[in-house]
């Protein structure tokens, strides 16, 4: 999966897929009273579960509907699918719940994006954008944020395909992360979640792989292969190496 930063307005985007992100609606925003004592009318229809921000007002509404409907509630890792949308400059939508805004962390984004790879794995959609700026304003770090989400777009899109006549990837080839500004540190934060979960995803190819396809000699092969370009140092040990340390294995 190729991830990149863009600096978009949502309306010109032309992928598949859309991702915005919604949180929990806390009583006593948007107009709501916390000590409210007047009685809602029967016939009234309840509102919003769920919130949004940093979209456009189409998108707003159609995500705010669906949370009056209780398809939406913001709820951490929900996902919902909205097919043939035609919002925002994409076929489809896809909405991801965060929960509280408040308690927003770096886990939150990373498990959040994980969800929204998860959702749309098998579907065929090949490009997707997630709007950067529908995320709560938190305390987050920008380069951390972009980070985050890369790690578990990443992390998730992982799939042990060696023994397989096809090794077609399920998840979307290409993640825009895109926002109406742009800043230096976004960059770094993709290229920082890129090598994290790049580096994670070997050590779960190692461990995936049966016994006689990773030996000791393959796994000390492949170690210095994924090293090279890289500033790490491998050492491998020998079996004279390993018995003058006396390992006893």
């Amino acid at each position: 999966m190729k991830i990149e930063m863009k600096k978009s307005n949502l309306e010109n985007l032309g992928v598949d897929t859309l991702v915005v992100f919604t949180s929990k609606r806390v009583e006593g925003k948007n107009g709501t009273k916390k000590n409210s004592t007047k009685k809602a009318s029967k016939d009234a229809k309840p509102g919003p579960k769920a919130m949004v921000e940093g979209v456009s007002k189409a998108l707003e509404m159609k995500i705010l509907s669906a949370s009056e409907d209780g398809a939406v509630s913001g709820a951490p890792n929900e996902t919902v699918l909205f097919r043939d949308a035609h919002l925002g400059g994409a076929r489809h939508l896809l909405v991801v719940g965060l929960g509280d805004a408040k308690s927003m962390n770096h886990e939150t984004l990373r498990q959040a994006m994980a969800s929204a790879i998860n959702a749309l794995k098998g579907s065929k959609m090949k490009s997707v954008a997630v709007a950067m700026d529908s995320l709560p304003h938190n305390t987050i770090a920008a380069d951390l944020t972009v980070q985050s989400m890369t790690e578990g777009a990443l992390l998730a899109s992982y799939a042990f395909t060696d023994f397989k006549e096809k090794k077609e990837s399920s998840s979307p080839e290409r993640l825009d992360i895109v926002s109406r500004l742009k800043a230096k540190t976004y960059d770094r934060g993709i290229e920082n979640g890129i090598a994290i979960a790049e580096s994670v995803n070997f050590c779960r190819w190692l461990g995936d792989r049966p016994g006689n396809r990773m030996t000791p000699t393959i796994l000390a092969e492949e170690t210095v292969k994924a090293a090279k370009g890289s500033k790490l140092k491998v050492t491998v040990w020998d079996r004279s190496k390993i018995k003058s340390e006396k390992m006893g294995s």
